[in-house]
């Protein structure tokens, strides 16, 4: 019978961006490390950080387009008020 080699698993850590076997061991004392600790923390605050600037620019266009819509508002109330626009229901 003819042997041939075969590749182990790999597991790729993507908070460490490293290859460890993927083994339970493996993973178990890659995980319970200060690296993969400190890189998880660090993933968790770049990640909160990247929710609040989304929150905030949300919030800022949001703000924008109230502010448009009031200044178009009024403006066509005046149009219509100085008869240089006039206003159609339905």
């Amino acid at each position: 019978m003819t042997e041939y080699w075969v590749s182990k698993q790999r597991f790729w850590c993507k908070f460490c961006q490293c290859w460890m076997s993927d083994t339970k061991a493996a993973r178990s004392k890659h995980d319970n490390g200060n690296r993969h600790k400190e890189s998880v923390e660090e993933w968790m605050k770049d990640n909160r950080k990247k929710k609040k600037e989304e929150r905030i620019a949300k919030e800022d266009f949001e703000k924008d387009m109230r502010e448009m819509d009031r200044a178009a508002r009024e403006q066509f109330k005046a149009d219509v008020e100085s008869g240089q626009a006039t206003f159609h229901s339905g």
